[in-house]
């Protein structure tokens, strides 16, 4: 077995098709490459492997960690005949995956001790629950393996509106009115830019390197795109979008009304906008792959999906019984766990771990000495999450009419998430802090970090300041940097977005097992941070066990960089 050294059939092969192609052009490549069955890539991932379902007579997979990972690589091997068993460390399945309501417990371990917070949102009278994702909040359209399960499962799926036009953008620092919508950013950002450019091509015949027929064309796209007017000297101006929303009359009067269609409302000032800076928080993310419409959510929150696994596996699952002492041998795996303070062995032929690598490599263990170098390269971030039950939906008042998506703020909170679901109900909840990396509220107390969420919220609603609307005993509050045996939101691979080569030489290593042991999740995927990733994970290592992957790693496979694939892959 090897994970870095290449094969001489392999380059062989990539040669002969170099000059197949060189020959008979892209036709003839495609033909022989299909031949080749060299085809198999996720692009076109329509179903998870088929494994027979006697493949595993006789043989026993320890899984470390009841979370996405382990319950997908679970569900697999049991259906393959596999003996399996599930050691989890907390009480409860699903690790990131974590959806509170009422009644949740939240514990934290920080330096200044432990914190245990209980979620009290209200019974609601239609039977329905009141319930705030502390982890994952949203599935993509591209994230084919969870929404296959989703649908096995019969789980219920509704839209995640990802960006009302009416969210709004809020920089404290740059921008001297502080409080844009986004659409009144976006129409007005189209509206300069594309003023700027028409005016450049009415001027000069060959900017941009067009030809007098294209020239033309550019400019009536720049006068559609950027709602400009065309002046009687043959220069645009843009004045201001009726696309944004409306403003008032010459009277004064909201509009539209019986006299008057609409008016279109003042431009922001392009310096304000400049100065604003808003590109630089994420105002484009709805573009980003992981991030375009549609997105989905269970109905009723996103631990609907372990719920569909531990429906199936819960017999199999062995709850706080956290790892102590791992032993490979050439043949298997020896465990040691506790629970209830005794110690408990168990001999696996394969064991399979989603245990976060900075946790994993503290287990006594006997690794062999690239594969702890290798564990020792993944760090995670940081992540905290505030939810609020709000007495009243004031974020869907004629004054706001936010339905859904998310407002930024360069304030430490960084985002706030409205509910996309039980639209003009009595009440709901509000997301008034989701942060990441550069996380500051983690470090503060629960009942600190909810004191800052209220009053950055406040100056978007200041409704969340009245304690009748907001309770301020109905907030709940997560930092994952301090959840025992999670410690982390996602891994931090080529962080700051530079390429770091002992992360591939890390990422590689660990794609492949040491002897029988195997690591899993999102944080050895194409995809950290994300559901998608940790069940492509743990088909890949139910796959290599089955002899369905080549026990190597292909050339070109490097370390992702994290925060690119948080956002697209």
């Amino acid at each position: 077995m090897t994970y870095k050294k290449e094969r001489i059939d392999n380059w062989s092969r990539r040669k002969f098709l170099n000059k197949v192609g060189q020959a008979g052009g892209s036709l003839a490549l495609f033909e022989v490459m299909s031949l080749m069955g060299m085809f198999q890539t996720n692009d076109v991932w329509a179903k998870p492997p088929e494994i027979p379902s006697d493949k595993g007579k006789g043989k026993t997979v320890a899984i470390l960690g009841a979370g996405i990972s382990g319950l997908t690589a679970a569900y697999m091997l049991k259906n393959s005949g596999y003996n399996i068993i599930i050691l989890e460390a907390a009480n409860r399945a699903g690790g990131r995956n974590f959806t509170a309501r009422r009644g949740t417990i939240i514990k934290e371990k920080t330096k200044r001790g432990e914190s245990v917070q209980q979620c009290v949102f209200d019974k609601m009278k239609n039977g329905k629950e009141l319930y705030v994702n502390m982890g994952p909040g949203r599935i993509s359209h591209m994230h084919k393996r969870v929404l296959h399960y989703c649908k096995e499962f019969d789980i219920d799926l509704e839209p995640y509106i990802f960006q009302c036009s009416n969210n709004i953008f809020y920089s404290e620092e740059n921008s001297p009115k502080k409080k844009f919508t986004h659409n009144h950013i976006k129409f007005d950002t189209n509206g300069y830019i594309a003023e700027i450019l028409a005016n450049s091509l009415a001027k000069d015949a060959s900017f941009g390197n067009l030809n007098p027929e294209q020239n033309k064309k550019m400019q009536s796209l720049l006068k559609v795109y950027g709602n400009l007017t065309k002046k009687s000297d043959g220069s645009y101006k843009y004045e201001g979008s009726k696309s944004i929303h409306c403003g008032t009359d010459d009277a004064g009067n909201p509009t539209p009304n019986i006299y008057s269609l609409c008016d279109a409302p003042d431009k922001i000032p392009l310096e304000d906008l400049l100065n604003s800076g808003f590109w630089e928080d994420s105002f484009y993310a709805h573009y980003y792959t992981n991030w375009q419409p549609t997105l989905l959510q269970p109905v009723g929150g996103m631990d609907k999906i372990i719920d569909g696994f531990t429906d199936r596996l819960e017999d199999y699952i062995i709850y706080n019984a956290p790892i102590t002492k791992i032993k490979v041998k050439k043949n298997g795996v020896k465990l040691v766990y506790t629970m209830n303070d005794e110690d408990f062995n168990v001999d696996v032929d394969y064991c399979i771990s989603s245990i976060p690598a900075p946790i994993l490599k503290k287990i006594p263990n006997n690794f062999e000495s690239e594969f702890k170098k290798s564990l020792d390269s993944i760090e995670f971030s940081k992540a905290t999450k505030v939810g609020w039950q709000c007495n009243n939906r004031f974020w869907e008042s004629k004054e706001n009419h936010i339905f859904g998506g998310i407002s930024w703020t360069t304030d430490p909170i960084r985002q706030i998430w409205y509910p996309s679901h039980d639209f003009y109900a009595d009440k709901g909840i509000l997301v008034g802090a989701y942060t990441g990396d550069k996380d500051k509220l983690g470090e503060l107390s629960p009942d600190e970090r909810c004191s800052i969420s209220k009053q950055s919220v406040s100056k978007f609603h200041p409704e969340i300041l009245d304690n009748e609307i907001v309770p301020l005993h109905k907030g709940i509050t997560i930092s994952w940097q301090h959840v025992p045996y999670i410690e982390g939101s996602w891994p931090l691979w080529n962080h700051h977005d530079i390429i770091d080569a002992t992360h591939t030489n890390a990422y590689r290593r660990l794609l492949m097992p040491d002897r029988r042991f195997y690591i899993m999740g999102d944080q050895v995927s194409t995809i950290p941070g994300w559901q998608e990733g940790a069940m492509m994970s743990a088909e890949h290592v139910v796959m290599l066990i089955n002899d369905m992957k080549p026990k190597e790693v292909p050339e070109d496979v490097t370390a992702p960089t994290t925060m690119k694939s948080l956002n697209s892959y």
